[in-house]
């Protein structure tokens, strides 16, 4: 198989993956990552997504039920979001920098 038909059916099987997004088959994130490892989500956008469900549930249950290794997660995530980028501000120049 040359590196052109590999790159045609690497596509091709992202294509089959992506059309079966919501669906209910057995093709777990995980397994999805391990054959294609750019679809990896980033713990923050894992994380969005799973408070995003969890407001979700919550609404139509009117009950929001959280174990303590959760909560512990979540918390420490969104304390993170509130963390001023520019408090650890490093200057550019030095003093004897000509500009």
């Amino acid at each position: 198989m040359t590196q052109e038909e590999k790159a045609v059916a690497y596509d091709r099987a992202l294509e089959v993956l992506h059309k079966y997004d919501g669906a209910n088959i057995m093709f777990s994130q995980s397994l999805k990552e391990e054959m294609f490892p750019e679809l990896k989500e980033s713990d923050d956008e894992r994380i969005r997504k799973e408070l995003i469900d969890i407001v979700k549930c919550a609404y139509k249950r009117g009950v929001i039920i959280l174990g303590e290794k959760e909560k512990e997660k979540y918390i420490a995530w969104l304390e993170k979001q509130e963390q001023n980028p520019t408090d650890n501000v490093e200057p550019k120049f030095k003093v004897s920098d000509i500009v």
